[in-house]
This record gives structure tokens, C-alpha cells and sequence, in this order.
């Protein structure tokens, strides 16, 4: 129910979502008022369980807290990444990635061509 700033009812009635149709703007009447985000929320709600997308909407809500573990998770590990790298380049002493790509090619090549033979090194 919705009142006017005088405290008249200008709205009262339910949104029939069981009989859902078109209907032009020639067959609309006057403005009456405009639904709050609440409401519109739930005829939203009402409109999704009567044409059975809550399943699916329901589906979804459920597997994202996982999705959203999985993003910080991959986000830590990017981080971890990044301060490796960036380490990486302390040790070389350089400052971009180039840099650093071609000062570890041409330590593999000196040191035999394992990675494990240039890590190593890298910390001696």
C-alpha cells in the first residue's frame, strides 16, 4: 500500500504474476507512482518463482561463496607471485621484466640450461 504525503491511499493492490502479459503504452492509464527498491524487489522475486527461475537463481546463490573463495585464493596467489618476482629482480638487480628475462636466459645458458641450476645460484 502506498500513501500520498497527505496520508490518502493512491496505491493498494498485489501484482498478479500468474497472468503475466504485454500491454502497450496507448492501453496505460495515468501515473500513479513509482515502486519503491523494496518492492520492486519482490515483484521481481514473485515474477522469477512463478515462471521457476527461483531454482536456478537459488543454484547460483549457493555456489558463489565458493566462486568467491576461489577468487581470493587466486588473488593470493597472485600477490605472492608479484612479490617474488619482484624480489627476483632485487636479486638480478634490474628493474623490468625484459630486464629480468634476459638476465635469467642468459644465467640457464651459463649454467648449464636448469632452473633449478639458476635458483640455486640465485640465493648462494
Amino acid at each position: 500500500m502506498q500513501k500520498d504525503k497527505d496520508g490518502v491511499t493512491i496505491l493498494d493492490g498485489q501484482v498478479n504474476v500468474a497472468n503475466i502479459c504485454c500491454v502497450s503504452k496507448a492501453q496505460m492509464g495515468d501515473y500513479v507512482t513509482s515502486l519503491s527498491p523494496q518492492d520492486l524487489k519482490k515483484v521481481a522475486i514473485a515474477v522469477a518463482r512463478s515462471l521457476d527461475l527461483m531454482t536456478h537463481y537459488n543454484r547460483l546463490k549457493k555456489r558463489l561463496p565458493d566462486k568467491l573463495k576461489f577468487i581470493d585464493r587466486i588473488k593470493q596467489d597472485r600477490n605472492i607471485a608479484q612479490d617474488y618476482i619482484k624480489k627476483l629482480r632485487t636479486i638480478a638487480q634490474v628493474s623490468t621484466d625484459d630486464e629480468l628475462e634476459e638476465f635469467i636466459r642468459s644465467k640457464l645458458t651459463s649454467s648449464g640450461g636448469t632452473l633449478d641450476k639458476f635458483l640455486f645460484t640465485l640465493y648462494v
